[in-house]
């Protein structure tokens, strides 16, 4: 039984240890490695670790300067985001997205909370 339960786990950990190889190679300015997180997070198939690997690949675009394609991978990693209930996430991507495409990023922030009903009205 035990194992049955690490099994089902792994995908979920294997995400976990992508992502944050991810993460930390997009603060390291390697984004060969970062690149190949987001596969990687893509191949196992949960919804979440594509959430995740859109956020990657929208730095990875933003740190090129091709904003429209960062704007568009956001966009789907708050589709997924709020999809798998990780409010919070889809909120920092918001609040990216506003950052990145110029709009007012507090009002998509608050607009965020408001719809996921985080904190006072």
């Amino acid at each position: 039984m035990v194992r049955s339960l690490l099994i089902h786990r792994l995908p979920f950990v294997m995400g976990e240890v992508h992502k944050h190889r991810g993460q930390a190679a997009i603060r390291c300015g390697d984004l060969a490695a970062a690149t190949a997180a987001s596969k990687a997070m893509d191949k196992i198939g949960v919804a979440v670790g594509n959430a995740f690997a859109a956020s990657l690949r929208a730095a990875i675009a933003a740190g090129h300067d091709d904003i429209d394609t960062a704007a568009r991978e956001l966009s789907i990693a708050i589709e997924k985001f709020v999809e798998t209930g990780s409010a919070h996430d889809a909120a920092a991507c918001r609040w990216r997205l506003g950052e990145i495409s110029g709009r007012a990023a507090r009002h998509l922030f608050e607009e965020s909370r408001r719809a996921n009903r985080c904190g006072p009205p």
